[in-house]
């Protein structure tokens, strides 16, 4: 254990030397050694994380959820308190850890839930998760809108869709002016609609708004959202390629093109 232990600090080392732009890069570097060095010994990998959330000052909500994966197959319900609290100051509500209720500390911890929510509500900008989670359900709605009309299945007119495709646009750039790029550091972590803890499902809003004919999240930010694990690395490749049927940036055009191709189909 002592040379798996050396090992995770020598790839901190080298990780902090190569990648300086992105301070998330040692601690996944670490995930991924751990994860390799002790693939078949469960306990090892539980107690590298524990170390690594020592290590790092606010950890991602993926990380937090793979070490309650392991946690539970290692039987650590104390490490999942651990897990637990960091998740409540960081804006998962006491709905998700009714699943925690017959471990002997979960009575505590609901009990204190007031004070890690507090915390919450003054170290992350609601306001800011509420907009984009907002935009995004705009988001979505619009594209199921769209794919029922090309169904045939909804009404939609060209104003309708360039409006709407507009507004979507419109909101998320003043957004990210007005308050920088959705990370959890900044925002908190994420409860889906299944009540699991996930990624913020900010990839398809951006990949959306580039079909539709805006270009508002550029490559550097890109790089960022990746780095923060708003993003995989895929996306890095991905996103730059993303086309809709115009060849300009113009919601108005891409949207008359898209109009002009499927009405003929409804």
């Amino acid at each position: 254990m002592k040379i798996v232990f050396l090992s995770l600090a020598l790839i901190i080392i080298s990780n902090k030397t190569l990648s300086q732009n992105c301070p998330y890069n040692e601690y996944k570097g670490v995930l991924e050694v751990s994860e390799k060095v002790n693939s078949k010994k469960l306990k090892s990998i539980n107690d590298s994380l524990k170390r690594v959330f020592e290590i790092v000052q606010f950890p991602l909500s993926s990380h937090l959820q793979y070490a309650i994966d392991i946690s539970k197959k290692t039987k650590d319900i104390e490490f999942i308190h651990s897990i637990s609290i960091i998740l409540a100051k960081g804006g998962i509500p006491k709905k998700y850890f009714r699943r925690y209720s017959s471990y002997n500390w979960y009575n505590e911890f609901n009990k204190e839930f007031y004070i890690y929510d507090s915390i919450y509500r003054s170290s992350f900008n609601i306001e800011f998760k509420k907009k984009i989670i907002e935009i995004i359900e705009d988001d979505r709605n619009f594209n199921k809108s769209f794919h029922k009309w090309r169904a045939g299945k909804e009404e939609l007119t060209l104003s309708e869709m360039i409006k709407r495709a507009s507004y979507i646009a419109e909101s998320l750039e003043n957004v990210l002016n007005n308050y920088g790029l959705p990370i959890e550091k900044n925002i908190g972590y994420f409860l889906d609609q299944h009540n699991n803890i996930n990624n913020l499902p900010f990839a398809p809003l951006i990949i959306h708004v580039k079909q539709r004919g805006r270009n508002i999240v550029e490559q550097e930010q890109i790089k960022k959202l990746v780095c923060y694990g708003v993003l995989g690395k895929e996306y890095i490749e991905i996103i730059p390629k993303i086309r809709g049927l115009s060849k300009n940036f113009s919601v108005k055009e891409e949207m008359t093109l898209r109009f002009n191709k499927y009405k003929m189909k409804n």
